[in-house]
């Protein structure tokens, strides 16, 4: 959907909303889910939506039409549709007034009962470790090691501004399991609300991600800084990639967090 919004303002497009069709990972009943996550989300907030009697005309064939004959005019109830529109990586080219829009649509919609995690005096920082849906074989498992020395970096940064971190997991699994996260000072949060975990990755100030849309959609509304798992994000002005190792731009980060304000 976010993919839409910028294709729309890209090429000078109106956008149609349309609620959410599905939503994975459903908690108890999936119609209910998807429900949530389009009312939680409120990318449809001052959007038209489809009108019911649209005939959907696919991308690929709407092209094919302009191709074949320049004087092609759309019908007044055509609407260009697509599963995908080519913005794979949508952090590379996701413009400021889309992301603006995007924050703007999220925020609207009141958060205000949603617990936070953070510390009015301190650098918060959400972690995000998947875990549970996932297996070691997957191409988005990221071991331990690496996240716990971008753990170590960010907390050995954090320290040269004077300041403090307040370093949250987010997560899923046992105590014990977390264990070597708890010792670097992380508090750990497994298998909390899920809307809950969402809403503190994007206010958080500072976001480790995990290979997972999960996390990048959070990144995506975020005003804060993202600290990405690879550089197949793409790349924004306040992100930054960690290399393999888990190893990041130290001195990035340093200019970065001088611009983060006390409050939360």
């Amino acid at each position: 959907m976010i993919s839409v919004l910028q294709f729309a303002e890209t090429h000078r497009c109106r956008y149609l909303h349309t609620p959410f069709h599905r939503v994975s990972h459903a908690e108890g009943d999936k119609q209910e889910w998807t429900r949530k996550w389009e009312q939680f989300f409120n990318f449809g907030h001052d959007e038209a939506l489809l009108p019911p009697d649209a005939e959907l005309v696919p991308l690929k064939r709407f092209v094919r039409f302009c191709r074949r004959d320049t004087r092609y005019v759309p019908g007044p109830r055509d609407v260009v549709c697509s599963i995908t529109y080519g913005y794979h990586r949508i952090a590379s080219y996701l413009s400021s007034g889309v992301a603006a829009r995007l924050r703007s649509k999220y925020r609207s919609n009141d958060k205000s009962s949603i617990k936070l995690h953070g510390r009015q005096d301190a650098i918060n920082v959400a972690i995000h470790v998947r875990r549970g849906d996932i297996y070691k074989e997957s191409f988005r498992f990221m071991p331990d090691p690496p996240i716990l020395e971008t753990i170590g970096q960010l907390r050995e940064t954090v320290s040269r501004t004077g300041r403090t971190a307040v370093l949250n997991l987010y997560s899923e699994g046992s105590p014990e399991q977390f264990r070597p996260y708890a010792e670097l000072g992380c508090v750990l949060h497994l298998s909390t609300d899920t809307f809950e975990t969402f809403h503190n990755m994007v206010v958080a100030d500072l976001l480790v991600g995990a290979p997972s849309t999960f996390s990048w959609a959070a990144g995506l509304l975020s005003d804060g800084i993202v600290l990405a798992p690879n550089a197949d994000w793409g790349l924004r002005d306040r992100w930054l990639a960690r290399a393999l190792d888990g190893t990041f731009d130290q001195s990035q980060l340093l200019a970065l967090l001088s611009s983060v304000k006390q409050g939360y």
